[in-house]
């Protein structure tokens, strides 16, 4: 049982929870991390929309002292969603996905260029060629937008197509 200022051992697992979903939000949007697999990227902008409103009023009304600033970042996401509106929100759920990969480093192989498109419903497709580094499968640490065509000695040209699964 828990009293009113001591929440209890589930209340704080969900506040961690919420936290981390945040965090990748947060990393995302303001494009340190890019989140590469598109169902973790449309669970966690969905997660973020419809916990908002319950996790900042929860944290008002139950928390007290610093354990209220978990309401920060639910406000937050509830202002973005209201800035950029139901289909500003929705062409932001759609992850960028690789057409061609240019560039190889030679000593890192995480480290790419590619040329990529992203899909933003009825409005068509965005293009761009963005030098990377890859965390495996699920994220990508975009390091430059617009590279220079020939990067340098320690680079190697592949020119490979990807299918629409993500393979060579």
């Amino acid at each position: 049982m828990t009293t009113r200022g001591n929440p209890g051992i589930w209340w704080k697992a969900a506040i961690l929870i919420v936290s981390v979903v945040y965090l990748l939000f947060f990393l995302d949007v303001l494009e340190i991390v890019e989140l590469s697999a598109h169902a973790l990227k449309l669970g966690i902008y969905l997660a973020c929309v419809f916990a908002a409103p319950v996790v900042a009023g929860a944290s008002i009304w139950r928390l007290r002292g610093f354990q209220r600033f978990v309401a920060l970042p639910a406000l937050a996401v509830l202002l973005l969603a209201v800035v950029w509106g139901p289909l500003g929100y929705a062409n932001r759920i759609s992850t960028w996905r690789t057409r061609t990969e240019l560039w190889v480093h030679v000593r890192t192989s995480s480290l790419r260029i590619e040329d990529q498109f992203q899909d933003i419903g009825a409005l068509g497709y965005r293009s761009r060629t963005a030098k990377l580094f890859h965390l495996g499968d699920l994220f990508a640490v975009p390091l430059s937008t617009s590279p220079t065509p020939n990067p340098g000695p320690d680079w190697k040209a592949t020119n490979r197509e990807v299918d629409s699964m993500g393979h060579f």
